[in-house]
């Protein structure tokens, strides 16, 4: 996808600050996902596939004029 280890490291580092949780338990060279790590994944997977459903019905079957955007804050 064109991202670093290091870059990708440094994300999921900042990630596991932010919810004050362990996502990932490294292994020697190797990382394996936690139960949090496992959960996170999960639904954010499932979040990812409604985001790609709105953006179908949005676009009503023809290709859409504008990109989707939605944001979010933190609470």
């Amino acid at each position: 996808l064109g991202y670093t280890p290091s870059a990708v490291s440094q994300q999921v580092k900042k990630l596991e600050r932010d919810l004050d949780a362990v996502l990932l338990e490294r292994r020697g060279r190797g990382v394996l996902l936690t139960d949090r790590g496992r959960a996170l994944a999960s639904e954010g997977r499932e979040l990812l596939d409604g985001l790609e459903r709105l953006e179908a019905l949005a676009a009503g079957g023809s290709r859409a004029s504008a990109p989707l955007r939605i944001a979010s804050g933190k609470h």
